[in-house]
């Protein structure tokens, strides 16, 4: 069981790195840089759909995994990256110059998913610290609205992670924004089988406790109500009887 824990966590991180050579397309790096010789490198990867499933079957073959110790590891990878409810963004900065300072970070990122532009729903909150070497860690977007409707759709062709220029003086004034054509990504697919059966239902139970606790709120307020209606009325008759 120990072996089979630390051979999971190997290669859940050889996947969550998302290497140059298998993940090209999907993991993208830019720089900028300003008149004085200062520098910011950022990287931003995304997790396509190809790329997760790809990596899954290619460790199941390599580790000669049954079919159920394949579903247990998609299902543990696509937890960590939150997919059943969110968009996963990965970032990487390198400052070669003027500290980076992007507190509160949910202010200073978004992400453009056809018309809506979406903020965070999580983050690793030491983006919120001054920067001043190297940092890196996951972003988190919504991937359904309030009302459980998903944000990527068929309609949607293109995504856009856009960052504030004001993070720093070298990008001050500038666009500092990553593209990735998603017309043939398809999440739905690693909802398929035993380990997306298990992230719906995690998802779903989530979304119940929540509506149970909404519901649990409007009768509260319900029954206030109706307890006032009750005590006008009463009070209505009693005027009514003064003016008589």
């Amino acid at each position: 069981m120990i072996k089979e824990k630390s051979i999971f966590a190997f290669l859940l991180l050889y996947v969550l790195t998302a290497t140059q050579t298998q993940a090209a397309e999907w993991r993208q790096r830019k720089e900028w840089s300003d008149n004085y010789g200062a520098n910011l490198e950022i990287t931003a990867t995304y997790y396509a759909t190809e790329y997760i499933e790809k990596e899954t079957q290619e460790q199941a073959k390599k580790n000669l995994w049954t079919s159920d110790e394949m579903e247990d590891y998609r299902y543990n990878l696509l937890q960590q990256l939150k997919l059943d409810d969110t968009i996963p963004i990965f970032l990487k900065f390198v400052v070669r110059g003027p500290a980076l300072h992007m507190s509160p970070f949910e202010r200073h990122i978004y992400l453009w998913v056809g018309k809506h532009r979406l903020t965070p729903v999580d983050y690793d909150r030491r983006f919120n610290f001054k920067v001043t070497d190297e940092r890196e860690g996951f972003v988190y977007f919504p991937r359904f609205d309030d009302k459980g409707k998903p944000y990527m759709t068929p309609k949607v062709k293109s995504i856009k992670l856009e960052i504030d220029g004001s993070i720093t003086p070298v990008t001050m004034s500038r666009q500092v924004d990553f593209f990735w054509d998603v017309k043939d990504d398809n999440p739905d697919k690693l909802l398929r089988g035993k380990s997306g059966a298990k992230l719906e239902l995690d998802r779903l139970t989530k979304r119940m406790s929540n509506l149970t606790k909404e519901g649990k709120e409007l009768n509260d307020k319900l029954v206030k109500i109706e307890e006032e209606m009750r005590m006008i009325n009463t009070r209505m008759m009693e005027l009514q009887k003064q003016i008589k």
